[in-house]
C-alpha cells in the first residue's frame, strides 16, 4: 500500500525487560546503563510508578534507587525504553556505489573516504593513511606478511598455488626451514636433492637419484637388534645387518710364560673374523691346551667349521702333526685339534704346547 516517509522495518527487536527478585531494599542493579530514570518504565505489583526523585523512583547508569523499599513478596520489572532497536535487512543487491552516493569509480588499493562536508557522500580516495599497501609485485597466490603494524606484503618467494607450497632453495648456512633459534640449523632444498644442515654445515642429503649421503658423521643405529636390511623390500629377519664391529682381542695362555699375544677382530652380523699373534716362551705343569680371551662367546655348536687356523710353528718331536684351533661351545676358548701322521681321526685337546710355541693364523666363527 502507498506510504509516507521512509520504507517501513521488515523486522523490530522488542524493548529490553528486566525483572527484579525483591527484597527489603530501596536499591537495584540494572542489566543496561542508563542517562536518567526516563530511559525505563518502572513497573511494581502491576502498578507503573512515576519517574522522578519526589516520585517513586531515579536511575543513573546501572543504579536504580526507590523511594519506599520494597518487599520481598513484590514483584517488579522495568521497560528499558531507550533500549529498541530497529533492524532492517536490505534487500539483495539494494545497497550500491548510488545508494552510498560513492561520487567516483573504485580503484585498485583505494578506500572509501568522505567527501568534504559541503558535497557530502564518499569518495574512493587514495590510502593517505597508510592502513593499505598494495602488494609488491603482485602475483596469484602469493602468500602475505605484515612489514608493519600498518603494511602488509606479498612474499616473493613464497608461494601457494591451492596445492603446493614452493619456498626459495637455501643453503647450509641459510637453510630455507631454520630453527628459530638457530638459523643455521634446518632443511633446505637443492637440485640435487633434499639437504640437512647443522651448524651451516651438510649433514645429511638426500639425493635426487634416490641415494641417501651420510656427510661428515657416521649414522648410528643406538638400540640393539635395529641395523640395515639389505637387498629386501619386506624387511625379511635373514637381510638385517644388525651388528658390525672390529677392535683388537689379548690371546692368553693360562699356565704358561707369554712372551707376545696381539689380535684383532672384525664381527660382521654374528660372523666373526680373527687374527691371532701368540708366542710363548715357557709353559707350566699340565701341557695347556686352551687359548682364552675371545672377543665374543662362541655359539652352542662346537665343530671343526668354525676353524680358526694353522698353527705356523711348534715345539713338538715326537711326531708330526695337522694342527688347527677351534672355538669351544658357549664359551671364550680356542682349543686346540690336531691329527699326527700315525693317527687316522682328530684329536680334541691336543696338548701341543712347549716352550718357545708360537701360532699366527686367522680365522672365523659363529658368535653366540
Amino acid at each position: 500500500m502507498p506510504y509516507i516517509g521512509n520504507t517501513p522495518a521488515e523486522k523490530y527487536a522488542a524493548f529490553n525487560v528486566q525483572h527484579f527478585t525483591t527484597s527489603a531494599t530501596t536499591s537495584y542493579t540494572l542489566t543496561h546503563a542508563v542517562a536518567n530514570e526516563l530511559d525505563i518504565r518502572l513497573v511494581l505489583n502491576n502498578v507503573v510508578q512515576q519517574p522522578g526523585a519526589s516520585y517513586a523512583y531515579t536511575a543513573s547508569a546501572t543504579t536504580l534507587t526507590l523511594s519506599v523499599a520494597t518487599t520481598g513478596t513484590d514483584t517488579m520489572y522495568a521497560v528499558y525504553i531507550g533500549k529498541a532497536v530497529q533492524t532492517v535487512n536490505p534487500p539483495a543487491g539494494s545497497v550500491d556505489e548510488a545508494t552510498l552516493q560513492v561520487s567516483n569509480s573504485p580503484v585498485n588499493g583505494y578506500v572509501l573516504s568522505a567527501q568534504s562536508a559541503a558535497a557530502g557522500g564518499l569518495t574512493w580516495a587514495a590510502d593517505a593513511a597508510g592502513t593499505i599497501t598494495a602488494f609488491t609485485n603482485g602475483v596469484d597466490n602469493r602468500l602475505v606478511t605484515a612489514t608493519s603494524a600498518t603494511a602488509l606484503n606479498g612474499e616473493a618467494n613464497l608461494n601457494f598455488d591451492g596445492s603446493q607450497l614452493t619456498i626459495p632453495t637455501g643453503s647450509a648456512g641459510a637453510p630455507s626451514l631454520a630453527h628459530a633459534g638457530d638459523t643455521d640449523t634446518g632443511i633446505y632444498f637443492a637440485t640435487n636433492g633434499i639437504n640437512f644442515a647443522t651448524a651451516g654445515n651438510n649433514r645429511v642429503e638426500l639425493l635426487s637419484d634416490g641415494n641417501l649421503s651420510i656427510r661428515q658423521e657416521s649414522l648410528k643405529f643406538e638400540t640393539a637388534g635395529k641395523g640395515v636390511y639389505l637387498g629386501t623390500t619386506t624387511g625379511a629377519a635373514a637381510n638385517l645387518l644388525d651388528d658390525y664391529e672390529e677392535g683388537v682381542w689379548t690371546p692368553n695362555v693360562a699356565n704358561a710364560t707369554v712372551s707376545s699375544s696381539t689380535g684383532h677382530y672384525t664381527k660382521i652380523g654374528n660372523i666373526c673374523y680373527i687374527t691371532i699373534q701368540l708366542a710363548l716362551s715357557a709353559i707350566g705343569s699340565g701341557n695347556p691346551s686352551q687359548i682364552s680371551g675371545l672377543p665374543f662367546a662362541a655359539n652352542a655348536t662346537s665343530n671343526r667349521m668354525g676353524l680358526i687356523g694353522m698353527v705356523d710353528s711348534r715345539n713338538n718331536s715326537t711326531s708330526t702333526v695337522e694342527l688347527h684351533l677351534r672355538s669351544d661351545t658357549n664359551s671364550s676358548l680356542l682349543i686346540f685339534v690336531g691329527k699326527e701322521s700315525d693317527v687316522a681321526n682328530y684329536d680334541d685337546d691336543l696338548n701341543v704346547m712347549a716352550d718357545s710355541f708360537s701360532v699366527n693364523g686367522s680365522g672365523w666363527y659363529t658368535t653366540a
